[in-house]
């Protein structure tokens, strides 16, 4: 999810695999694994820069909402953590 977000957010394969710190074929060949999982294309490839199919903008949606999900959750458990380990001396 989080490499079809970045790419949505770059527009490009390349400078999304550089924001990502990693190969730009491992990144296309990721989203192309996943295209072929999800049975449809995510990006439109022949437009310059490239966007995001009908089916690639429900995707980048709902995952969105997921890694907000996954952000909320990790600052509710660092808060409950931080509290659990403060120690007053």
């Amino acid at each position: 999810m989080e490499l079809v977000l970045k790419v949505a957010e770059f527009r490009s394969f390349t400078k999304a695999a550089e924001a990502l710190k990693i190969p730009q074929p491992s990144l296309s060949q990721s989203i192309l694994s996943l295209e072929r999982e999800l049975g449809t294309q995510l990006f439109n490839r022949t437009s310059n820069p490239i966007s995001l199919t009908h089916a690639g903008k429900i995707y980048a949606s709902k995952a969105k909402v997921i890694f907000d999900a996954i952000n909320d959750l990790k600052n509710d458990i660092s808060e409950i953590s931080g509290v659990k380990n403060d120690k007053i001396r």
